[in-house]
């Protein structure tokens, strides 16, 4: 999720391994902190949300990793054929998305980063997004609810950092899984994000392998329309289909493929994207790796 108001090319003299480097840093400081949180419970103000790799067009739900019981942290690296975030077709070009997580008495803290592949958008191979996670899982087996907080930095593209507050309310069960995500961005955007999916999880050879077809679509407010898409009208934004295809190679590690297919609801919507992104209906595939720590 890149921030739409216009701020002009990256300088020239931006050098990108000095880039890196200042990422690098500032990721490892957090993390340390936010480790510190979780191990001695000191007061913290800090940020941002992570899971396996999906594509329901937003990487909205892309910061979360669902980490086994018995294990307190696990990394993720996907290939993605473009970076598409809540409607926004960011890059049309591949991406690579890695992330980390450590989680203990359901407390998270997750580290998601986009790292370009070309020079589209950051004007070299670098960090176009890094987004930091601090959530709570609440102990409820029926549902899964999360909450916590966000904080979205974007080094080499010149846009203002911006934070949000959310909740994810998701009922797994054996026929149709609903989700429901709701975002606040009180820092720049100052409005409102809801996110629905629908999925169903087909398992064969013992579960080891799982097809997960979906459907999902977006709603922004007022406020968020404004700052992201130049208008201002309170509608829904991104409808998508997807499906995902994964395997557990051993107990701790899983491959996966997935494509999805992503589209602009309202007219508003898409005079804006056509302004500001590349698209306002894409495909997007993605191939993908985690291993549970």
């Amino acid at each position: 999720m890149i921030n739409a108001t216009p701020t002009g090319p990256p300088e020239a003299s931006q050098a990108s391994g000095g880039s890196a480097m200042k990422v690098i840093q500032k990721l490892a400081s957090r993390l340390i902190v936010l480790s510190l949180v979780i191990i001695y419970g000191e007061p913290f103000v800090c940020a941002e949300e992570f899971k396996s790799a999906q594509v329901e067009g937003a990487s909205t739900d892309a910061k979360y990793l669902e980490i086994p019981a018995g294990l307190e942290a696990a990394v993720a690296v996907d290939w993605f054929s473009s970076y598409v975030s809540r409607g926004q077709v960011n890059s049309d070009k591949p991406v690579i998305q890695p992330q980390i997580e450590i989680m203990k008495y359901g407390v998270y803290i997750n580290t998601w980063g986009n790292l370009d592949l070309s020079d589209k958008i950051s004007g070299g191979r670098d960090f176009s997004e890094v987004d930091f996670t601090l959530g709570y899982k609440l102990p409820i087996e029926t549902v899964e609810i999360r909450m916590g907080v966000i904080d979205y930095v974007f080094p080499n593209v010149g846009a203002p950092e911006t934070r949000e507050a959310f909740v994810v309310l998701e009922y797994p069960n054996d026929i149709i899984t609903p989700c429901l995500e709701t975002y606040y961005d009180f820092d720049e955007a100052n409005g409102v994000y809801l996110f629905l999916t629908l999925e169903h999880e087909f398992t064969f050879l013992g579960d080891k392998l799982r097809l997960i077809p979906g459907v999902s679509s977006g709603w922004g407010s007022r406020t968020y329309n404004s700052y992201f898409f130049e208008t201002s009208t309170g509608a829904l934004n991104d409808g998508n289909v997807y499906a995902e295809l994964e395997y557990d190679i051993i107990d701790q590690m899983t491959v996966g493929v997935s494509a999805a297919y992503m589209w602009l609801w309202n007219g508003d919507i898409r005079d804006g994207a056509r302004e500001i992104y590349m698209d306002t209906k894409h495909w997007t595939f993605c191939a993908k790796l985690i291993y549970d720590l």
